[in-house]
């Protein structure tokens, strides 16, 4: 071959060379200098390098009352629970879950059933208390939750003081009832204790105190929407003694 070919061949291979060199120079650089994002099973981006992409959200609760926050939807995720007057708790939020757009935060009030412990009735779903908001990453910001309108508590209760010796059960033919709270599986109300019981509105009728083996009836009434109706059992009958407003 004569030279001057091969010297054109030898720059035709350099410059072929120089090409694929560049090239693989730019993908090094691209995958060890960028930044590297995984997905994970809800699809929501896991930074592996320890970037801030998520917000972060203070509530506060300024109302009297406890308050839960959902995501979205009354019926939607929940991020708080049950927060006390005047404490707060900060969630995390990936602004990627909602696509760029504001998220709304739905509050729900709680009141506890007087005298009573872990029993709740919740305020109605409300769209008043919902609350845009916007979030970008990396950034902060506090939500101070107040009631911004009349909270309605519309559950109705029954609450039944064993005042007598002996432990009893609510109960109506063929059935006992389970007592609101705790894990809802409870029907022994014990001496000195009080059994609390979620009811429907309208007319109660047709339940008595079941214990050992006597039974006693409580009186029919009427529940009214957002009430807690009290009896007292003193081991010989069952007396209606308070009718309170939530």
């Amino acid at each position: 071959m004569p030279l001057y070919k091969v010297m054109a061949t030898a720059k035709k291979l350099m410059r072929i060379c120089k090409a694929f060199l560049l090239t693989a120079g730019v993908l090094f650089a691209s995958i060890s200098c960028g930044t590297k994002y995984d997905l994970n099973d809800n699809n929501d981006i896991i930074n592996n390098n320890n970037n801030n992409i998520s917000g972060t959200i203070l509530f506060y609760n300024g109302s009297t009352y406890h308050i839960s926050i959902h995501r979205d939807a009354f019926s939607g995720p929940l991020l708080v629970d049950k927060l006390s007057p005047g404490a707060s708790s900060s969630v995390e939020i990936n602004p990627n879950n909602n696509y760029g757009g504001s998220f709304v935060f739905s509050v729900v009030y709680w009141k506890e059933i007087r005298g009573e412990a872990d029993v709740w009735t919740k305020s109605r779903d409300n769209i008043d208390e919902q609350i845009p908001q916007n979030i970008e990453a990396g950034k902060k910001y506090t939500i101070r939750v107040v009631p911004k309108s009349e909270m309605e508590f519309t559950e109705s209760f029954l609450k039944i003081i064993n005042a007598s010796g002996s432990p009893f059960e609510l109960s109506s033919t063929g059935n006992t009832y389970f007592q609101a709270g705790g894990d809802g599986r409870a029907t022994v109300v014990e001496s000195g204790k009080s059994g609390v019981y979620k009811i429907e509105v309208g007319n109660i009728r047709g339940r008595f105190i079941s214990q050992i083996t006597k039974t006693y009836p409580l009186p029919d009434f009427t529940a009214e929407s957002g009430y807690t109706y009290t009896f007292e059992f003193n081991g010989n009958e069952v007396t209606l003694t308070e009718a309170e407003q939530i």
